[in-house]
């Protein structure tokens, strides 16, 4: 649900992703590209954080904890000119980005070479400070998100783990004061709450406090995060959108299907040894297409429980007619 979009800022995601969705991009870039390479590349710059959210299967991670060598950050970014460049570069996957001490760099050097339309990252908003704020405002990052989750600090405690709602309040409010006085368009800031039992009731006065303020609030209904959580199912099966048009790179360059493989589980390769084309054309991420469009999903452990696709739309008549659900080389 969205509520009270400012239309004084330039809202360059709900330009690219489907109706109610920040996670499932728009069928028509799908249909019209030529698949050579990922419309959207999950970009992890680091899997570490500081908060314990209820929610988020990092809880339970056994991947090493680290942070993505600026290098291999830029090979990712100069590979994908090659093939007109990335339309969404979400800059977040397991952990807080701002931790990472490159990532202004990292956003900055996207869009200076032209390598990416579109820089997002969903951030808790903890260690904002004048400096970072600044950073990214004048590097030229697109759009954020704010995982605030909660009205009231008791609420907040229990979803993040943390005692630390008027600190993130302070810095988001900052935030939006230093772009004003900069003068500038972006980033488009948003504030959003993960609907869940312990904050239902703190929704609305969640959109009352915060429209006005930031660009955008946005509720987003608690998912599986790839099966870790138990959420029914609602809709019947349609395969999910997300690879045929999406990466995830995890810090230390394994690549995985999908955003939500909070533990690596399903691993496609790893750029140290391949190009991400390679891998994005490869057997192994071809197989899992073909699992996906036979509805074999028990094959696949991150995505058997998974209630995410039912935010997207069905592609299964686009399938269909292409008369090959692989990407071949070409």
């Amino acid at each position: 649900m969205i509520m009270n979009q400012r239309t004084d800022k330039m809202n360059l995601m709900r330009d690219y992703f489907f109706s109610g969705s920040l996670t499932f991009i728009k069928p028509e870039l799908i249909y019209n590209s030529s698949l050579r390479f990922p419309l959207m590349v999950n970009i992890e710059p680091t899997n570490a954080c500081n908060m314990k959210c209820f929610m988020c299967p990092r809880l339970t991670m056994r991947r090493k904890v680290g942070f993505m060598d600026f290098d291999l950050y830029k090979r990712i970014i100069d590979e994908s000119i090659e093939y007109g460049g990335i339309l969404i570069a979400n800059m977040h996957k397991d952990g807080e980005a701002c931790l990472h001490p490159k990532f202004p760099e990292m956003a900055e050097y996207a869009k200076k070479v032209g390598g990416v339309k579109i820089t997002h990252f969903n951030t808790n908003g903890t260690v904002l400070d004048d400096t970072l704020i600044l950073k990214l405002i004048e590097g030229g990052m697109d759009d954020i998100t704010f995982s605030i989750d909660a009205v009231n600090p008791q609420t907040f405690k229990k979803i993040k783990g943390y005692d630390k709602l008027r600190e993130v309040e302070a810095n988001v409010n900052r935030f939006v004061e230093l772009r004003n006085e900069a003068r500038s368009q972006s980033p488009f800031l948003r504030a959003k709450i993960i609907g869940c039992d312990l904050n239902r009731d703190e929704i609305s006065p969640f959109f009352e406090k915060w429209t006005g303020v930031v660009d955008e609030v946005y509720v987003q209904e608690i998912n599986t995060f790839g099966g870790w959580m138990e959420v029914e199912q609602k809709g019947n099966y349609f395969p999910c959108q997300s690879p045929w048009y999406a990466l995830a790179v995890n810090w230390d360059g394994t690549v995985n299907l999908c955003s939500d493989d909070y533990g690596g589980h399903e691993p496609l390769g790893n750029l140290k040894d391949n190009s991400l084309r390679e891998i994005w054309v490869g057997d192994k991420t071809n197989r899992y297409r073909e699992l996906l469009w036979q509805g074999r999903i028990s094959e696949i452990p991150e995505c058997a429980q998974c209630t995410r696709w039912e935010e997207g739309p069905d592609l299964t008549e686009w399938l269909r007619k292409r008369g090959n659900v692989r990407i071949e080389r070409k």
